[in-house]
């Protein structure tokens, strides 16, 4: 039996959210597949630990397909992203400024699986504001300035029909690495997650050796050269981290392997998995390996901080219980966290394989999106962010129409070389806006161009890109400064539209809402669009 949402504020966030989805949260597949737990849970995740996994979450959820993370990761698109009613806006990490300062995050690749063309990044994060694991653990009130740097590694969950296709091959086949010794031949991997992961395991091995790169040379005049390694993800994502995160294991423990470009992880790195959604991905003789990995990993390094599993399951998702367990199936996390209502929950290690629990919240207190569902982690709405970034994108530099194409030799040399995507996404695929850095990369200026890849120069770049028409292309920056109120009396196109777009949702809102005829509802349901 669902709990009773009895705040009437939480109440209207949920049904706002219900109102307004688009996307499917596989609410359907949890009632069908999802074995409830006769046993509720009780005991929360400390509040640091739920506001580092939280923080998490910000850098997988802006690594989906439809966003691009080279521009939302830009720092002056992030000052002006999290004012309020803007996207950003519930992202503290990305957008929280302190003192008139946001955290320095530094932007390394953006890079691309050639299997369904998952989308993936590195990035780096030199002075992280909220807390670590160790942190977390020990509340320390001075935490927060004991944060060594961090490499995060994030992938995007499904966000096209391709990977959906991947996600139904669901047959358990052999797991393919070289590290593995033949007499392992019981180990089973989900047959698409795999090829997915085959796909993206080059060009994301290659980002986390620059990112590394990167790190040292920006820790070389610092006595203290320790950082970590953060994987991060949604959905499908996940099940990709896992794997990236068992070919690293490998590689510590058999660093002279035949796996040479999977980068040897220093001895003092500290390692964080944190997906969000994630689907089961091997059969229990290939997860017992990976625990037995990661046990050997802490004992070695003499530390359980030393890599820290936070995999959240949240409410009524249908997601993590899939494939089923009948299939042969088991998650690879032994200590998952649910997530309800805007709250971390432990989960017991014998009850490790539910992926659905009751759960009584405190009296009186908020319960956010009760629904639950597979787009709700992190107490926000992911799909909000989706809808409000779709629409700036094309404000800013709106796609253009797709070339007519009789053969690929008609398509440009970019284009030819990558024809394995569909022609109508090449034309203009959002997550394809081009970001720019001047010289000095920590004065980064974000600009989007229409069509085309992601330029990310990390040294002196060229002269000013010219969109088609011959124009200097929109920058962000032009737009309205930080300081500035949004407000209706802006003069800049964009703001204006994005406005009309926001009061236009909340009259829609307004309708669904009101009680007094079926008309207003209908009316407010078929006239939604404004982000579409």
């Amino acid at each position: 039996m669902e709990p009773e949402v009895v705040n009437p504020a939480s109440d209207e966030v949920d049904a706002r959210a219900a109102h307004f989805e688009r996307e499917e949260n596989f609410r359907w597949l949890s009632s069908l597949l999802a074995a409830t737990s006769p046993l509720p849970l009780t005991e929360r995740v400390a509040a640091l630990t739920q506001q580092s996994i939280y923080a998490l979450a910000e850098f997988a959820e802006i690594s989906h397909g439809s966003l691009d993370p080279c521009w939302m990761l830009a720092e002056e698109n992030r000052r002006h992203m999290g004012r309020p009613t803007l996207p950003l806006e519930q992202y503290p990490t990305l957008s929280g400024v302190v003192n008139g300062e946001l955290e320095p995050i530094q932007m390394v690749e953006k890079f691309y699986g050639t299997r369904g063309d998952l989308q993936g990044y590195c990035a780096l994060r030199m002075s992280p504001r909220t807390p670590s694991i160790e942190v977390a653990e020990s509340h320390r009130p001075d935490g927060l300035a004991t944060n060594r740097p961090q490499i995060i590694l994030a992938f995007s969950g499904t966000s096209n029909a391709r990977l959906a296709l991947y996600d139904v091959m669901v047959a358990p086949l052999g797991y393919k690495t070289s590290f593995s010794h033949p007499s392992k031949y019981s180990w089973r991997v989900h047959d698409g997650f795999q090829r997915v992961y085959r796909g993206i395991r080059s060009p994301a091995f290659m980002a986390l050796k620059r990112a590394i790169t990167a790190m040292e040379a920006n820790l070389a005049n610092q006595n203290n050269q320790e950082w970590d390694l953060v994987i991060t993800a949604h959905s499908l994502g996940g099940a990709v981290s896992y794997l990236v995160l068992l070919d690293l294991l490998q590689k510590a423990f058999a660093p002279d392997g035949l796996e040479p470009e999977v980068p040897l992880l220093p001895q003092k790195t500290n390692v964080t998995i944190a997906t969000f959604g994630a689907p089961r991905v091997a059969n229990p003789a290939l997860v017992n390996h990976y625990r037995e990995l990661i046990e050997t990993w802490r004992q070695r390094r003499d530390s359980a901080s030393s890599l820290t599993e936070w995999p959240i399951i949240g409410h009524m998702d249908g997601v993590p219980a899939l494939p089923p367990t009948f299939f042969g199936y088991a998650h690879f996390s032994a200590h998952p966290f649910y997530s309800y209502g805007g709250h971390l929950y432990h989960i017991p290690v014998e009850q490790n394989e539910y992926t659905n629990f009751k759960v009584e919240p405190q009296d009186n207190e908020p319960v956010l999106f009760a629904r639950g569902g597979h787009n709700y982690y992190g107490a926000r709405d992911m799909e909000r962010l989706q809808r409000r970034m779709k629409a700036i994108f094309q404000d800013i530099a709106p796609p253009p129409p797709a070339p007519p194409v009789t053969s690929l030799l008609n398509l440009p040399p970019k284009l030819r070389t990558r024809s394995h995507r569909s022609i109508s996404e090449a034309g203009g695929r959002l997550k394809n806006s081009r970001v720019r850095q001047l010289s000095d990369p920590h004065q980064k200026r974000a600009v989007s161009l229409p069509g085309g890849g992601a330029e990310e120069a990390s040294g002196s770049s060229p002269g000013p890109e010219q969109t088609d028409d011959g124009d200097d292309p929109e920058e962000l920056s032009t737009f309205v400064h930080p300081d500035v109120p949004l407000n209706a009396a802006s003069e800049h196109p964009w703001v204006q539209r994005y406005l009309e777009r926001e009061e236009k949702e909340e009259q829609i809102w307004s309708k669904s809402r009101n009680p007094r005829t079926l008309w207003g509802t209908l009316k407010g349901v078929v006239s939604f669009g404004v982000h579409k």
